[in-house]
């Protein structure tokens, strides 16, 4: 029996694991069965490499170390695959086509370069492993040998034609303990966990301003509109900021409205020569009210009619928008038709609009039901849609698609594969066994050397409903969250913690390299739910987990058993 690393497959324990993956497993369990004990099998290694002044991430599926050190890169490929004049190419439900020639190419390379980086003098070979498909006969191979294409007549064979492939002789131990390590290290990430997580962000970023990029050279005339209805990931804050910056290298003055203050809060703080014009909505009608009244003492901020009277005088104020020539609305479906009205009417009737939304994220309960506005209000504005999502990796977002949380499928657009979510899940109405289930989670990536810094973890439930959220320390981190308290500016006045801890609907339109969800329950898997797992699901750059009660884990467990 082969040595296998690493030991256990820590997703043996997730409800459903996803065809892709569970394929991959049945091929490390007979490799591991097949090969002699002085063979490695490694699983399941992220890597990212630098060429050409540009960072490329990836993953390498199945990795075989030979007695002698030379190493085969196995790339396993579920179900059917097409044959076209370009080589093999995969199709992937949201996600599209991938052009496997190319990515083989790209992870051969990548593993030499790094083998060579490390001093490692090694062979390296390459196989496309395809459990599920044959070969035709009249198959153009020309992009990649037909050699070196196992499919599934001959994947029972694997371990002897890696046998064939890779020099197990001579027997080298110092080569192989140099490989192994260094394989265990890339395994490890090495690399620092915190690094790593910039490179994922540094990326999403540079894919999402493509986007950005070519928006921002469109100059809308007065009294326009662009709507974009983009979904979670797609850049749609990232374009707003770029908005913004574009506008002043133009001499204009745009203002960003949005719902989430916490949304807002970061964009004033990337953007502080624009914060003036950053605001909420709510901030803006309350302004507004304080100018009617002629006051600054403090509101009753806990009382709803306060809101009430804002949002009247907002639709009557005519100084906060003076000089501006256009209003991007982020986030927009979270704004009521009515609030929308009161904005119209308080700006010139020259101003343009940049509306951006995902319908499929209207979670607050007051847009849960909510008429599309943006199409009734705004009926000639230029329309542009987009489901690629930049910021998640693609196995979360198969998840979210197999989930069927979205109504359409998202497409998957990262580099990296990255693996599905964590599930935790603990009894029904049992609140010492959630906040140990929280914990472990957080136990287990600290462990992996990520920095409580990059974790946020988001309770499922509102403020008034959360266990978690009364907790001064987690994990032994102290706890960083909204006290509830505002001052007499209205500004929100947090708990000093390195751990953020904070609800999904608060934290919308915002990201981190690691999410936690944690308090997921419902009585029913109903829209309402659906949604709000997947705002919060699509707020993780990296790593997801999701502690659930055993009511919500049969409703997931039964989906992702149904759509595999």
């Amino acid at each position: 029996m082969a040595q296998r690393h690493p030991s256990a497959w820590h997703l043996d324990q997730m409800p459903g694991l996803l065809p892709g993956q569970q394929r991959e497993l049945d091929v490390v369990e007979a490799l591991v069965h097949d090969l002699p004990e002085d063979w490695h099998v490694f699983h399941g290694i992220p890597w990212q490499n630098e060429a050409n002044g540009f960072l490329q991430l990836g993953e390498w599926d199945v990795v075989v170390v030979s007695p002698a050190g030379h190493l085969a890169i196995l790339e396993i490929k579920a179900g059917e695959i097409d044959w076209t004049p370009k080589g093999p190419v995969k199709r992937y439900a949201g996600t599209g086509r991938k052009n496997i020639s190319s990515q083989c190419r790209l992870q051969h390379q990548a593993m030499i370069q790094k083998l060579r980086k490390a001093g490692i003098d090694a062979y390296v070979a390459h196989a496309l492993v395809l459990p599920d498909a044959s070969v035709p006969a009249n198959a153009e191979t020309a992009h990649y040998p037909r050699s070196r294409i196992v499919d599934a007549a001959a994947v029972p064979h694997l371990g002897t034609l890696l046998g064939e492939w890779l020099h197990s002789t001579p027997i080298d131990p110092q080569r192989v303990a140099k490989v192994s390590a260094f394989l265990r290290d890339e395994l490890r990430l090495a690399i620092d966990p915190r690094a790593f997580a910039g490179a994922l962000r540094s990326t999403t970023i540079a894919l999402q301003a493509g986007l950005a990029s070519t928006l921002t050279r469109l100059e809308l005339p007065a009294a326009s509109a662009l709507c974009i209805q983009a979904v979670a990931g797609s850049g749609k804050t990232l374009l707003a900021r770029q908005w913004l910056e574009q506008a002043r290298r133009r001499g204009t003055r745009w203002g960003y409205m949005c719902f989430n203050r916490m949304l807002a809060d970061a964009l004033r703080a990337s953007i502080p020569e624009a914060a003036a014009d950053i605001a909420t909505f709510h901030e803006r009608a309350i302004s507004a009210l304080r100018r009617q009244r002629q006051t600054t003492e403090h509101l009753d901020f806990t009382d709803s009619r306060t809101f009430d009277a804002a949002v009247t005088a907002l639709t009557q104020d005519r100084d906060w928008a003076q000089g501006l020539d256009g209003l991007i609305l982020d986030e927009a479906a979270d704004l009521k038709p009515e609030w929308f009205a009161a904005l119209r009417r308080s700006v010139s009737p020259d101003i343009r609009w940049l509306v951006l939304l995902d319908a499929d994220q209207r979670v607050h309960p007051h847009t849960l039901d909510t008429a599309p506005w943006w199409e009734t209000e705004l009926p000639q504005a230029i329309r542009f849609s987009a489901r690629e999502n930049f910021r998640s990796p693609r196995a979360l977002v198969e998840t979210l698609n197999l989930l069927e949380l979205t109504g359409e499928p998202l497409l998957a657009r990262h580099p990296f594969a990255g693996e599905p979510p964590e599930f935790e899940v603990y009894p029904d109405d049992d609140p010492a066994a959630l906040l140990r289930a929280t914990e472990t989670v957080l136990e287990r990536w600290f462990a992996d050397g990520i920095a409580p810094q990059d974790v946020a973890v988001l309770s499922f439930q509102g403020r008034g409903h959360s266990a978690i959220l009364a907790q001064n320390t987690l994990a032994g981190c102290r706890v960083r969250r909204f006290t509830g308290q505002f001052d007499a500016q209205g500004v929100p006045q947090w708990s000093q913690g390195e751990l953020l801890v904070d609800t999904v609907l608060r934290f919308k339109g915002l990201s981190a390299p690691a999410v936690l969800l944690t308090e997921t329950d419902w009585a029913q898997f109903d829209e309402s739910a659906s949604r709000r797992l997947y705002v919060a699901l699509t707020r993780a750059e990296w790593r997801a987990a999701v502690v659930l009660s055993e009511r919500a884990a049969r409703d997931v467990k039964a989906q992702l058993e149904k759509e595999s």
